[in-house]
């Protein structure tokens, strides 16, 4: 049996950093723009469906949960870890101002929604906070992507399953 998992993670991993990168290069600030990060979901499942599809017509139609579930799972996997060592590149090597553009943004978004005490609250949380990426904040970040990424690939396999 072949691995599409494999393949379709890195294609959906690299269409993932495509997108970043064309957003990055339009402007900065929508690298950062949550559109852009929930969007690129899109391809993450894109891929998966592909591969379990592909795994379900290499077995004549038949996919068990379980094997849609590693499937789907794996190709999350891959994919996310295209995706965050992007980031990574990005906040450290290419771009170590995006931190500055993220508070920045954050900012802007707590004054036009929050007032009074509480808008001053949140300017204070955000001047306190560190946004540096870090191995350990990459490691964070991709750990609890992976619960959502199995998550999706479990609805995903029993969207898709088709037992003997």
């Amino acid at each position: 049996m072949k691995r599409y998992d494999i393949g379709a993670g890195l294609i959906g991993g690299l269409l993932t950093v495509l997108l970043f990168g064309i957003s990055y290069a339009m402007e900065p600030r929508w690298m950062l723009h949550p559109l852009v990060y929930w969007g690129s979901t899109l391809f993450y499942l894109a891929a998966m469906l592909g591969a379990c599809l592909l795994v379900k017509r290499e077995n004549e139609g038949l996919l068990g949960i379980r094997e849609g579930l590693r499937t789907g799972f794996v190709t999350f996997l891959i994919a996310n870890c295209l995706f965050w060592g992007f980031q990574y590149l990005m906040f450290n090597w290419i771009d170590p101002e995006l931190p500055q553009v993220q508070v920045a943004m954050m900012r802007e978004y707590a004054e036009q929604q929050l007032m009074g005490q509480e808008l001053r609250a949140q300017l204070d949380h955000l001047e306190n906070q560190d946004f540096v990426l870090r191995w350990g904040d990459l490691f964070f970040g991709y750990a609890r992507g992976a619960i959502g990424g199995f998550v999706l690939a479990g609805v995903l396999a029993l969207a898709v399953k088709q037992d003997a």
